[in-house]
């Protein structure tokens, strides 16, 4: 097996030399054995891989064919992931790579103790990273959740020395080992990179250890890279890499075989290696397509207006528990546990119902993203809830390069339970970072849905939709001021939607003509706390100016269903897009995009309103000036209605 890596590894490095590899390459050359090793030493019919850019060897000790790794790389349909994945993101079963440095730590954790078993053989989770990793924060939050929440993972460490062209020793600080310690995890060490007896012992004992105890381990083994970082980009003197070529434990082992054995396995591999290079060549291309989400799930959708009366926070609750209760959800955030039950008390019962489904996390945001990712990819329906809104930037890797991607990154569509929740806005003195609306910073993102229920709305029902309707990671914001507002339908009505997601999460409409005769006035369009905001202005705006209006409230923020609103919003004279964040590449930006390409509202005047653009101070006052209020946006309406 090991000779098979480096002869495909040799030959992919030619392809790109000729010019038939598109992108890039990291190749195992120097670290085969390991590779094989560590695979072989674990069971593929139980255990989880999740491992980095440098993946080839792993892939083909794991059981990937040969024909179908070098496909891939050449971006044939008859790759391993049909071309989209290239070298760095692969999937087999059980297995999953990507090529973002410790991007997969977290989730590691999550499906790791998703999959722990308390009796019998215990299947673990292996998180392979190199010593560039050495310097990613994420990795530490991983390593130490993972201990906290008694996660059965095997951090395995291949230090090669040098982390692309820089030598490691020069970006990291001290003995990784004693980090690593300090989190409560047992290291295993192989020194010597030429010793493969070493390294197995270590090995099979790291693995051994973490299946018995049923906790996380790291294995930390010094390795040889012989060949660049990826391609071409290699600094090191022809004297260092000579060294390397001294201690390489793939000659060291061959050296132990007979000369005739040696030689019958030089023509085999060869020979194999030829005819899947030549085979792979001659495939087709990868076949254009867009992979969209898919939807198996026909059922009924029924009315997304509240029944009971119930305050928001109430209803969030109740949703949280059912989903727990009947569908075998998991719950992680900060500060869960009961009698606290969560900053704004959405939590509250939560831990006493369910205590095994509940993590209370440490001040880990990015970690704690994997984590519930980890348990979505096992199939188990997992609810994240930040603290705060605002603190969702510390997770933009695993929601932008996790989340966004694991759907349809392997070629296929794959169904993902997942729901971040996110309490979001001001006018409640928190500040400039814990008052902010920030949704906007993932409009537009693949395979994630953003949705935004209000007071009109069921806000548990949509809850419960995101988590096991969806189809997609949802990101679910939730206005903190309409935490403690009753449910209320209104006077509102559902707009129909052609799309799937659209009728999960509609907009509701008031229409003050009731949609007959002549055109309102004013169209807002808003969602979120925003729409009491905007009630009162047109409650204002028609008793004191007999400035007539419409109000569509906006459920799903991402992918707009702009056909919907076009189909639904008359071209009055003002349409007006309300947004707590600031204007600037916001929602509004969006909305309003879609309605002036369609040709429809040529004759509207649009106007976005929103937050200043500066950071969110705390004390009262200042806090009003920077928030948009009813007062402003009526000002604003009626001087843009008497410039008409």
């Amino acid at each position: 097996m090991a000779r098979l890596i480096r002869s495909i590894d040799t030959e992919i490095l030619r392809l790109f030399d000729e010019g038939a590899v598109h992108g890039t390459v990291h190749t195992s050359i120097g670290q085969e054995i390991q590779d094989v090793v560590l695979m072989w030493s674990l069971s593929q019919s139980q255990d989880r891989i999740f491992t980095n850019h440098r993946n080839h060897g792993q892939a083909l000790a794991w059981g990937a064919s040969p024909l179908g790794l070098l496909a891939e790389i050449l971006g044939k349909e008859s790759g391993l992931v049909g071309g989209y994945g290239g070298s760095q993101h692969i999937e087999l079963e059980g297995f999953h790579s990507s090529g973002v440095q410790a991007g997969l730590t977290g989730i590691a954790v999550g499906a790791g103790l998703a999959r722990k078993s308390e009796t019998g053989i215990s299947p673990i989770t292996v998180a392979v990273i190199g010593d560039g990793t050495l310097g990613e924060g994420l990795l530490y939050e991983s390593m130490n959740l993972a201990s906290v929440m008694g996660a059965p993972v095997l951090f395995t460490v291949f230090d090669n020395g040098i982390a692309q062209t820089t030598p490691s020793h020069t970006t990291t600080s001290g003995d990784p080992r004693i980090r690593f310690r300090g989190f409560g995890l047992e290291v295993f060490e192989s020194n010597d990179p030429s010793d493969v007896t070493e390294f197995r012992s270590s090995a099979e004992s790291a693995i051994e250890w973490v299946r018995r105890e049923r906790r996380a381990a790291v294995l930390y083994a010094n390795v040889i890279r012989i060949g660049p970082h990826s391609k071409g980009d290699d600094t090191r003197t022809s004297e260092e890499v000579e060294r390397m070529l001294t201690a390489d434990p793939f000659a060291v082992v061959r050296s132990q075989l007979d000369s005739d054995i040696a030689r019958a396995i030089d023509d085999e591999i060869d020979g194999l290696v030829a005819e899947a290079v030549e085979i792979a060549s001659s495939g087709a291309d990868s076949r254009p397509r867009i992979i969209q989400p898919e939807w198996n799930d026909d059922d009924e959708i029924e009315s997304p207006f509240p029944s009971g009366d119930v305050r928001v926070v109430e209803s969030l609750n109740a949703a949280i528990h059912t989903l727990l209760g009947e569908y075998g959800a998991i719950f992680i955030g900060q500060d869960l546990a009961d009698p606290y039950g969560g900053a704004f008390k959405v939590a509250r019962g939560i831990t006493t119902s369910y205590p095994d489904q509940v993590f209370s996390s440490p001040i880990s945001e990015a970690a704690m993203t994997g984590f519930g990712l980890g348990f979505a990819l096992e199939g188990t329906p997992a609810i994240v809830e930040m603290m705060f809104g605002d603190f969702v930037t510390l997770a933009a890797d695993q929601i932008i390069n996790q989340a966004s991607k694991l759907p349809t990154m392997y070629g296929t569509f794959r169904e993902l339970n997942f729901v971040l929740r996110l309490p979001s806005g001001g006018g409640r003195g928190y500040g400039p970072t814990h008052s902010q609306s920030l949704e906007a910073m993932f409009i537009g993102l693949p395979n994630i849905a953003i949705v935004a229920p209000s007071h009109r709305l069921d806000s548990g029902e949509f809850l419960k939709r995101a988590l096991v309707r969806a189809a997609c990671p949802v990101i679910f914001v939730e206005n903190k001021r309409l935490y403690p507002v009753r449910e209320e339908r209104g006077e509102y009505g559902v707009v129909e939607s052609s799309s799937r997601l659209g009728s999960l999460f509609p907009t509701v409409a008031w229409l003050s003509m009731g949609g007959v005769g002549d055109l309102p006035d004013v169209t807002f369009i808003t969602y979120g706390g925003m729409v009491p905001v905007v009630e009162s202005c047109a409650k204002t705006l028609t008793e004191e100016e007999e400035i007539t209006t419409d109000i569509f409230a906006v459920g799903l923020l991402s992918p707009l269903d702009s056909h919907a609103l076009i189909e639904a919003v008359s071209a009055t004279p003002i349409i007006a897009v309300v947004e707590e964040g600031v204007v600037e590449h916001g929602f509004g930006a969006t909305v309003i995009s879609a309605l002036a390409e369609s040709g429809k509202f040529v004759d509207s005047k649009f106007l976005r309103i929103g937050s200043e653009s500066t950071p969110i101070p705390s004390a009262p006052r200042l806090e009003e000036l920077v928030l948009p209020d009813s007062a402003r946006i009526v000002q604003q309406i009626i001087a843009l209605y008497q410039a008409i």
